[in-house]
């Protein structure tokens, strides 16, 4: 079996993981649409029986959620979908990167080698050895090996990826600033320091995790189909 085909394999296996993954997301993110559903209609249930001089819509909105999930928890399917798409998210990018670590050591790290005993220039011999000394890990030092890859037609979605990925793990920071640069939607609530794991301010949607895992395919397709050993 030739490289090539290695690498195919590989990335069938990869594509074959994440579809399961898609419909593990998918199954959660419908449950949470059907109790949003049950609790709108708690919702009018309780407006119909409610004082409205005594109570406000947020009262009312906030006894359906506690009435439905059976706590005095407050939170609601709202911030529940943010968590769920932001830790899906985190799951599938370090997967990705994963995925690219396994490509790299397994089949294209002696490529990188052979390359550095061919006349190079300083900066990619110093981006190659690093890499070749401490492994592989991230999908920015990938892009920064194979810059090809940077004119991709999925790498800007795939950078957004990496960027609400680091928001969702850190908060606040470089990545938090960048993804508002292009997201600035995600950002209607800019309190600091931002609380993305408990769902409150990175307002992101069920389309933007479907966005990101059809990046992931394209890119295995483009970047597989494009010659990237250097």
């Amino acid at each position: 079996m030739s490289t090539d085909d290695m690498i195919h394999s590989e990335c069938q296996e990869f594509i074959f993981e994440l579809k399961i993954f898609e419909e593990h997301c998918k199954v959660l993110l419908e449950r949470n649409l059907l109790l949003r559903d049950q609790i709108e209609k708690e919702v009018e249930r309780l407006t119909s029986e409610v004082d409205p001089e005594h109570s406000t819509s947020e009262d009312i909105w906030f006894q359906a959620i506690k009435n439905i999930l059976g706590s005095d928890s407050w939170f609601g399917p709202d911030a529940q979908k943010c968590a769920l798409i932001g830790s899906y998210s985190i799951i599938i990018f370090h997967s990705f990167e994963r995925f690219l670590a396994l490509i790299f050591h397994r089949f294209l790290e002696m490529n990188l080698k052979s390359f550095l005993k061919k006349p190079t220039t300083e900066d990619q011999k110093k981006r190659i050895e690093k890499v070749l000394d401490s492994g592989l890990e991230t999908f920015s030092e990938f892009a920064n090996l194979y810059p090809e890859i940077k004119k991709f037609n999925c790498y800007p979605k795939l950078q957004e990826l990496n960027f609400v990925c680091n928001v969702f793990k850190h908060g606040n920071g470089k990545s938090k600033d960048m993804l508002k640069k292009i997201r600035p939607e995600f950002f209607l609530f800019d309190d600091k320091p931002i609380r993305p794991l408990a769902g409150w301010d990175v307002l992101i949607e069920t389309d933007d995790l479907n966005r990101y895992l059809e990046a992931i395919k394209a890119f295995l397709g483009e970047a597989f189909n494009f010659k990237l050993i250097i």
